[in-house]
């Protein structure tokens, strides 16, 4: 489970002073950073194109020593630049970086660190590999302590919050070496999922994707408290389609770890991630569901829920979708493939009694003519106590339970040569009768339905118009 106390940031005495100094330095400037935090705090989001617009003042946070000499004129030269010559300009004086950074423990003013975040962060989303570079840059210095400065501050909106996350988190699964211990990102997961910070549920997601990257960190990820119900919340077909993704993207990377595939069935995501592959036709949410499904094969749990959601029809009607992408049409017919090798291997009649053992039956082709035609006589085993537990079930409170259990009875009663006298046997005609007056008009009708298969050798004739 995560610390509840901060791991140290190691903040020296003269950044603490260094803060302190420009604070004072810019009094006539903390009118414009309260309204600045004022306008994200009500919900409004800082457009980027604002953040951007305006430099900070490089040559004052020189003079405060918050930057090193000769950094004002470097970051100068940024401001109206692309991301590509922003980044290019970055290799020229890579020291660029761990100025920017150091911005972020202003508190006297949230423009500068909002201005240096949107630089950073365009740089590595327009290309990832840029994040090797800058640890390079970064090593030896507190990064973490620089990240979670700013994410604990109060009156911190989310545009800041999500770049920040974003970065700290892409520089955690970076670091080629163990840059950041496991109680460090323990403790930023811990913020992350029980909303500490302030972060947009898209800007969670992204920062808990980064971390699930990395495997050892799986399980610390997946042991956090409430990360299934933040999973489930944001597979909801209510969030937007970007949210969906990224949760979906979440279950694929822990899918990959051994022994997750049962606990995410287990914890309740799974059926949650079939409903987004049955009502979602965002191509890019699709594929990742795909890639779920494929992982999840591997648990015989998730097979059973996987089948009982009709994945297999889902994929079937997926592959009649008109794609941008040709490859999603492969994708999808891999996958069907897969899952239909794994059903031929996953035994009917082994579903069948996981759904007998759970006390608790619903309509499925496990209750259908094809399935006992196909398994009648394999209830002969251990002298049909399958049969006996279908009879206890007539008991169940639930009305579906009632009305499947008088089907399938009614089923081995015509089908298997003994039928009625193992059913005659077990006392089952006495129980279905009581159900013919059931207040559940489906139970009524199934029992009388069965009482017709126990009682007569044609009992189709019952049905039929006289000639």
């Amino acid at each position: 489970m995560a610390t509840t106390n901060t791991p140290p940031m190691n903040v020296s005495h003269d950044q603490t002073e260094q803060v302190q100094l420009l604070g004072q330095l810019t009094p006539a400037r903390r009118h414009r950073a309260e309204c600045a935090n004022c306008w994200g705090l009500d919900g409004l989001p800082v457009k980027q194109e604002a953040v951007m617009e305006r430099m900070p003042e490089w040559t004052l946070l020189e003079g405060a020593g918050l930057i090193g000499k000769g950094m004002a004129a470097a970051l100068s030269t940024l401001h109206g630049m692309t991301p590509e010559e922003r980044s290019n300009a970055f290799e020229e004086e890579p020291l660029m970086v761990s100025a920017l950074v150091s911005v972020l423990r202003l508190e006297a003013d949230l423009h500068p660190a909002q201005y240096a975040l949107t630089v950073l962060y365009e740089a590595v989303r327009e290309n990832c590999s840029r994040y090797e570079a800058m640890c390079g840059v970064l090593a030896g210095s507190n990064v973490y302590g620089d990240f979670m400065q700013l994410l604990e501050r109060q009156g911190v909106d989310t545009y800041t919050g999500d770049r920040a996350a974003f970065m700290l988190s892409g520089f955690m699964c970076r670091a080629r070496t163990h840059a950041f211990p496991d109680d460090q990102v323990q403790y930023f997961v811990q913020g992350l999922i029980q909303q500490k910070f302030p972060v947009s549920e898209s800007g969670r997601l992204d920062a808990l994707v980064n971390i699930l990257k990395i495997d050892r960190w799986r399980p610390l990820v997946w042991e956090t408290r409430g990360l299934p119900d933040v999973l489930q919340n944001d597979l909801s077909l209510m969030q937007p389609a970007g949210v969906i993704y990224k949760a979906v993207f979440c279950v694929w990377l822990l899918s990959f770890h051994e022994g997750f595939p049962l606990a995410i069935t287990e914890a309740g995501i799974l059926r949650p991630t079939c409903e987004v592959l049955k009502e979602c036709r965002v191509e890019k949410v699709v594929r990742v569901g795909l890639h779920v499904v494929e992982n999840l094969l591997s648990c015989e749990e998730a097979v059973e829920i996987i089948v009982e959601e009709n994945v297999a029809q889902i994929l079937t009607l997926l592959e009649f979708e008109k794609w941008r992408d040709p490859d999603m049409y492969d994708e999808i017919r891999a996958c069907i493939f897969a899952l239909d090798l794994k059903i031929r291997q996953f035994n009917n009649f082994e579903r069948y009694l996981m759904e007998l053992d759970k006390g608790k039956f619903k309509w499925s082709v496990l209750h259908s003519e094809k399935f006992w035609r196909e398994n009648v006589m394999v209830f002969e085993k251990d002298e049909f106590a399958t049969i006996q537990k279908i009879e206890k079930l007539l008991d169940s409170d639930d009305p579906t339970t009632q009305a499947v259990a008088c089907y399938d009875l009614g089923e081995f009663a015509r089908l298997h040569p003994a039928g009625k006298k193992v059913c005659q046997k077990f006392k089952v005609k006495d129980k279905v009768m009581l159900l013919i007056s059931s207040k559940h008009r489906e139970v009524a009708a199934e029992a009388l339905l069965c009482v017709q298969k126990l009682m007569l050798n044609n009992w189709q004739d019952v049905a039929k118009p006289p000639n």
